[in-house]
């Protein structure tokens, strides 16, 4: 992952999506008179090393400020009830409140003290008034301290109600679940995996609950898709996965997109205009959209297992093309069979490239790779290029594809550019052929790999729809741009829905 100013790490493919703690209204008249306006609102992300807040603006951008110190939470609010949200935290040691009322660089506007050390902050507008507040749950005891108003210069808040909710160790977030305009509360219980809700301020039960997320997956709402209800969503450091769902139940989720660091803490809003704000990296880079596996027809897949990514292995199919590129989606559906008849879960790579460069997503990346030759893959990046490059050359798409991947592959992993090489590298085989081969130790892909990684490579794996259009488009033998597109360091999803989706599809359980 490419680092930007200083030691910060800046990841190119941050999203503009839909999270607040508060829903945020616009009154717009008509005829029918004034009607609450739900505005789309923009996920950032706090380095927990720095304290460094990278906030998406609406160009696509992402600006950055500093506040606080690591090792605080971090959120975003409507602390002076202007429809903006701005930063704040909370410093567990203390019980601590350091709010800022513009989102520019500078010290507190406010600070105070909230509940005790150990306390979690719940940020909201808990009595529908238009304003956030602070509110804390104590996780020894399963307490929720709601507050309607926030302190100043550093005295302490009473909080207006008390209530018990949850098990000692569940760990809290807060949100608007059933539109009504005011922010309950939820819990996430590791050692099961449910989460829980209640939709009054009162002592009681769970009113609604589901399974959704794993054990220290960080647990957050907001309204996705801009119809004033505020569903779950999680950031999962271990692979640095984001999950977004529009509806408070158990599905599968509706955005799925990877990337950032395992120490980046999500904190979202309405953050208005970032002009007086540094901005930090490119407005766009260069990126891969892939097909998803629904779109290609993939078939359900087995358990996979799972390993660390350490090196970037290419590979051939070694059967030549024939005519146009419309049977590429056969093609890997073929091989995804064969492979599977030979008892393992799914298609042998992590990525396939056709002919004219068209990127097919395979089995997950965290899942071991197979082989019929004598090396373990166990720690390999598998992509595979279709066609038999011991008698044909690849195009140039594919080279340029394969070369966006492996620039993808190296900044994901952290692996060592010379830990590039080909299926011949590690087993007797002449695979990926030798006219591939030669491209790959001859220093081609990695001139090209090295140009593309000064800027970074974003890579999306576009939603069902997306994905098939471009089989649609493949087979019909329209052959569209394969999707090597330069792609904004935070796509608008609200726009298209969902630009991008890392999760497998429905019934290919196991990715």
């Amino acid at each position: 992952m490419n680092r930007l100013t200083g030691t910060v790490a800046v990841a190119y493919c941050l999203i503009q999506i839909l999270m607040s703690t508060a829903v945020v209204h616009a009154q717009e008249s008509g005829a029918g008179g004034d009607a609450p306006i739900h505005q789309p609102d923009a996920l950032g992300f706090v380095d927990g090393d720095t304290s460094q807040y990278l906030l998406p603006t609406p160009e696509g951008g992402l600006a950055s400020l500093y506040f606080g110190v690591p090792g605080d939470e971090p959120f975003l609010g409507d602390w002076d009830c202007d429809g903006i949200d701005s930063p704040g935290l909370y410093r567990v040691g203390d019980g601590f409140v350091y709010l800022r009322n513009s989102n520019t660089i500078g010290t507190a506007d406010v600070r105070f003290y909230m509940g005790e050390q150990g306390d979690r902050p719940l940020v909201g507008d808990f009595n529908g008034d238009g304003c956030d507040t602070i509110s804390v749950y104590r996780p020894g005891t399963g307490q929720v301290f709601i507050a309607n108003r926030l302190g100043s210069e550093s005295r302490g808040v009473r909080a207006d109600l008390e209530i018990f909710f949850g098990n000692p160790g569940d760990r809290p977030f807060a949100g608007d679940f059933n539109a009504d305009g005011i922010t309950d509360i939820g819990l996430h219980r590791d050692s099961s995996g449910l989460v829980y809700m209640r939709f009054d301020q009162t002592t009681g039960p769970a009113q609604a609950s589901f399974f959704y997320g794993e054990a220290d997956d960080q647990i957050f709402a907001g309204d996705w898709n801009g119809d004033g209800l505020e569903s779950v969503g999680l950031y999962r450091s271990l692979d640095r996965s984001l999950l977004l769902s529009n509806e408070n139940r158990l599905q599968q989720a509706d955005v799925t997109y990877q990337f950032g660091e395992d120490d980046w803490i999500p904190v979202a809003g309405s953050v208005g205009d970032l002009t007086d704000l540094e901005l930090v990296g490119p407005t766009d880079r260069p990126g891969v959209e892939v097909i998803a596996r629904e779109g290609w027809g993939s078939a359900p897949i087995g358990q996979l297992e799972p390993h660390t990514i350490e090196e970037v292995t290419i590979h051939h199919s070694a059967r030549s093309f024939a005519g146009s590129n419309s049977d590429a989606p056969a093609r890997i559906r073929s091989y995804q069979r064969y492979h599977q008849d030979q008892g393992w879960p799914d298609i042998a790579y992590h990525f396939v490239i056709d002919r004219n460069g068209n990127v097919y997503q395979g089995r997950s990346p965290e899942g071991r790779g197979d082989t019929f030759t004598n090396y373990d893959p166990s720690g390999h990046f598998l992509v595979m290029v279709d066609g038999d490059f011991d008698g044909e050359p690849p195009t140039d798409a594919q080279i340029e594809s394969l070369a966006r991947m492996v620039a993808w592959g190296i900044d994901e992993w952290g692996i060592d550019p010379g830990d590039v090489g080909g299926h011949r590298d590690h087993a007797k085989t002449s695979c990926p052929g030798e006219l591939l081969y030669g491209l790959i130790h001859d220093g081609t892909l990695a001139a090209r790999t090295d140009e593309l990684r000064r800027g970074g490579v974003a890579l999306q794996i576009l939603d069902g729809a997306g994905s098939l259009e471009r089989v649609d488009q493949v087979e019909a033998g329209i052959d569209p741009d394969p999707g090597l597109v330069m792609l904004p360091v935070i796509p608008n999803l609200p726009a298209a829905d969902v630009l991008a989706r890392l999760a497998v599809c429905p019934g290919c359980a196991g990715g």
